[in-house]
């Protein structure tokens, strides 16, 4: 009955490791010596399924297939992870949690010209009906001993899956502060409803629409006002290392209109050691803002360079 449990959580363990490897072109060998080049979709016990660009999914037995050599040696870490497990008689199911922790220096040219380190974490929750995402971080720096940038940012974000649908409702909010600004405290919140244009893996891409409002603290407007909220959020699986995850969210200013402002991110990460979960990371971070003070610039950029920790 043991060796039973483990062998199902060994299937159900590779089969998740899989879904979120897997690359977008895959090489397995025959035991007839003959190569099929396409995408792996799932492995188990007794068969490949495979997704072949002319012969379409086909299941191969796994006896005769010869998988990637960094697929067998992933695969083989994960079962003795879950061996280890089923000795230690600890639960086998995976969390619905995903955490990362990036740690980088950056250079930031904008309102202010530097060299800086920031920290960002963020925590995902997925399940079959919600999205849950909290996101932190905080930048530093320092320019001939003055401080020239201190900004922290934190923020939720709620999206409710429609079963069977591409549609889902989200809702949001974002505390933001930084000392070089023409306001020094911001809170922001939205609802509205998203579209699933791509999906699933390699590639996924949402539209977003909603509604709701910027509060300013400190600034030359410090009323209440309503704007709206439009734009895309991605990522893309370049490869079983890679990732790549992007957005960019437009947001009018309905109590001023023709002001706006436009806040854009990308992340790119390359998976350097499988056991550590340890990963080279690189950001660009972009904020506009149409009206701000005499004495500040429009637009806010940010790079950063350093390592990534995934739990």
């Amino acid at each position: 009955m043991k060796y039973h449990a483990f062998q199902c959580a060994t299937a159900i363990f590779a089969g998740a490791w899989l879904t979120a490897t897997v690359s977008a072109t895959d090489v397995i060998t025959l035991s007839s010596g003959e190569t099929l080049k396409g995408k792996i979709l799932g492995v188990n016990d007794d068969t490949v399924q495979f997704d072949h660009p002319v012969l379409g999914r086909i299941e191969v037995e796994r006896q005769k297939v010869t998988l990637p050599q960094q697929m067998l040696d992933d695969l083989q870490r994960a079962e003795d992870r879950l061996a280890m497990s089923v000795q230690s008689g600890e639960a086998v199911e995976p969390s619905p949690w995903r955490l990362r922790l990036v740690a980088a220096g950056s250079y930031s040219s904008g309102n202010t010209d530097n060299i800086n380190a920031n920290a960002i974490f963020t925590a995902r929750r997925k399940t079959d009906t919600s999205r849950l995402t909290l996101d932190t971080a905080y930048y530093f720096g320092q320019d001939s001993g003055d401080r020239s940038e201190n900004r922290f940012t934190a923020g939720v974000r709620h999206d409710w899956l429609i079963p069977e649908s591409r549609w889902f409702i989200f809702a949001d909010g974002r505390f933001d502060y930084d000392e070089f600004q023409s306001w020094e405290y911001r809170l922001t919140g939205h609802v509205g409803v998203g579209y699933a244009l791509i999906e699933p893996e390699p590639l996924e891409l949402n539209l977003l629409a909603g509604i709701g409002a910027i509060k300013e603290f400190k600034s030359d407007n410090e009323d209440v006002r309503p704007e709206g909220m439009f734009g895309a959020e991605g990522v893309w699986a370049m490869s079983a290392r890679q990732e790549l995850r992007f957005s960019s969210i437009f947001y009018p200013d309905f109590d001023d209109f023709g002001e706006f402002r436009v806040v854009s991110s990308l992340d790119w990460s390359y998976l350097l050691d499988n056991d550590l979960d340890l990963s080279l990371a690189a950001g660009f971070r972009h904020e506009h803002q149409s009206k701000v003070s005499e004495d500040r610039r429009h637009n806010d950029y940010r790079f950063f360079v350093g390592l990534q920790m995934d739990f």
